[in-house]
């Protein structure tokens, strides 16, 4: 005779709940006290349409492609940020090494001749300030 099968709707219930939470199927099954084939199996079951597990496992699956869907988002985001943070630091770098190379008085006369022409008024405001401040100072 084959074991009684341990699954019910409170123990499906804390599953799908721990996997919207983030967690993977194998710290689910774990918090639920059963091993990850059993899991598994439970799953292929529903997928099989038997009854007892076939709503459960839509909603398994369901909770399980949202979850990835925001970490997915999450980590979109993160990466995002991160480039922004890179590419910031690349074109400091940049302004830095020519305006060394240039000195500040090129540097600075080009800098506005460029924004001029891209029509970028207030950065164009701005280094003209800097170009009359480089003139002063050299």
């Amino acid at each position: 005779m084959a074991r009684p099968v341990k699954f019910d709707p409170a123990l499906g219930g804390r599953l799908v709940v721990a996997i919207a939470s983030g967690k993977s199927r194998l710290e689910a099954s774990k918090d639920a006290g059963i091993c990850i084939r059993t899991l598994q199996a439970w799953l292929a079951r529903g997928k099989e349409s038997q009854d007892g597990f076939a709503t459960w496992a839509g909603e398994f699956c369901a909770a399980e492609r949202e979850c990835a869907s925001k970490r997915r988002w999450v980590r979109y985001d993160r990466e995002t940020e991160e480039a922004k943070a890179r590419w910031k630091g690349f074109k400091e770098a940049r302004s830095r090494w020519w305006l060394q190379r240039l000195g500040p008085v090129e540097f600075w006369r080009r800098r506005f001749e460029w924004l001029v022409s891209k029509e970028c008024w207030k950065a164009a405001s701005e280094a003209r300030n800097e170009l009359r401040n480089a003139r002063r100072s050299g």
